[in-house]
């Protein structure tokens, strides 16, 4: 079995992602790169890949705005190293820290590009409601109005 990254290594890939991330506002690119960065790096068996699988399974099954204690990640997995390279302190700050205990849940702007590393299977579905959209994309119509928007469609309608 091939141990999670350790060291400046982490550190700066972790930054690297989290600057671009910065730059582009990509959540999905900013997730899937990292991930991707981990399992070239350590396979998918490595602690890392895991620590984070198991991270996001709960969650989904216990919904975004529940904490999670790091000793049930430990405990299921022996080691909570994987989720080092999502935290603030290593460059990139996708997670909300509650200190006591010490629990983390993912921020609500990446918690679908989480969920979307490891798809649910038929039976372990989740409906959560149409409300977890909420606000996905509001920077794209930041400044538009919305009936000038309707008016403009409508009219190419009609050629």
């Amino acid at each position: 079995m091939r141990w999670g990254i350790r060291g400046t290594d982490l550190i700066k890939y972790a930054r690297d992602f989290w600057n671009t991330y910065s730059k582009d506002g990509d959540a999905y690119k900013l997730v899937h790169s990292v991930h991707e960065e981990l399992v070239r790096r350590c396979g998918e068996d490595g602690l890392n890949a895991k620590a984070i699988e198991l991270f996001v399974r709960l969650a989904r099954g216990r919904g975004q705005k529940t904490y999670i204690d790091m000793v049930e990640v430990k405990q299921s997995k022996g080691t909570t190293g994987g989720l080092y390279p999502w935290l603030k302190e290593w460059g990139a700050d996708v997670l909300e820290r509650q200190a006591v205990p010490k629990a983390y849940r993912i921020k609500d702007e990446f918690y679908d590009a989480m969920l979307s590393l490891f798809p649910s299977d038929a039976n372990g579905v989740t409906t959560q409601g149409i409300m977890r959209l909420k606000g996905l994309g509001k920077r794209f119509w930041a400044g538009i109005d919305a009936q000038d928007y309707v008016n403009r469609e409508r009219a190419a309608w009609a050629g």
